[in-house]
């Protein structure tokens, strides 16, 4: 599965929890508002210099990307706003080469969690990192490559994801 499918469609599983538990900003019967920061790390901010794009575009495109397709969702609006994004430098990286998903989204909350006041406290924070961590779901029910890392059911209202920084260009 192409890097951006596969990004969207677990975007879309973690929104689609956040959407329709506590995390969402404003809620009428019909309309949802979710304000989302989106913190990436390093490598990804250097496709971005390299390229020269600007990783708000990028990621209101992809959150517009998942926005669509939630739109199929009948009998409810959501609506996704990039509230901000940060870049995590090499030296201060909370991942590195032998660390699992586990780590990385632990190490990701704690970040969070010392930083929420500093970010705006957004409904819904997410980490992007370039380690490909997703696994092939084996149940023929469910959607393919999604990531069995926990995250943001509960009251956390973070998750992590794998992009390449690039798809969303094209």
């Amino acid at each position: 599965m192409h890097s951006s499918y596969s990004t969207v469609w677990r975007l879309l599983i973690i929104t689609s929890v956040t959407t329709f538990g506590v995390g969402q900003t404003s809620y009428t019967s019909n309309r949802m508002q979710i304000g989302v920061h989106i913190t990436y790390n390093h490598e990804i901010q250097d496709r971005f210099q390299k390229d020269m794009r600007d990783p708000n575009y990028y990621f209101t495109v992809l959150l517009n990307a998942v926005e669509t397709r939630l739109a199929t969702i009948p009998g409810v609006t959501v609506e996704l706003t990039l509230v901000g994004t940060n870049v995590i430098n090499e030296s201060d990286a909370i991942e590195d080469s032998e660390m699992d998903k586990k780590d990385i989204l632990n190490r990701f909350k704690k970040y969070y969690t010392s930083n929420k006041f500093k970010l705006g406290c957004p409904d819904a924070t997410f980490y992007v990192t370039m380690a490909y961590f997703m696994e092939q779901a084996q149940d023929e029910g469910s959607w393919l490559y999604t990531a069995k890392i926990g995250g943001i059911c509960g009251n956390e209202s973070v998750g992590m994801f794998y992009d390449d920084g690039k798809s969303f260009f094209r």
